[in-house]
């Protein structure tokens, strides 16, 4: 299975690389701004494996250190 770190990148799942870019991108996207449903829906993807998805990376992205004195 994918981790945060190595997305997005050419070949991995579409609904992996869109989390990934939506969560790299989280000062401008928060997940309680976000209409996860109408994003899954638009994309063609399931909204409850969506939303199921993006919270496994969500949780993945945190537990990532953020800075070197983190590492």
């Amino acid at each position: 299975m994918n981790t945060i770190h190595n997305l997005p990148r050419p070949g991995a799942p579409h609904m992996d690389n869109l989390c990934a870019t939506i969560l790299q991108c989280d000062e401008h996207n928060r997940r309680e701004w976000l209409n996860l449903d109408r994003i899954a829906k638009h994309q063609g993807f399931d909204p409850a494996s969506f939303a199921a998805r993006f919270a496994e990376l969500q949780t993945q992205m945190s537990l990532q250190p953020c800075g070197e004195c983190e590492k």
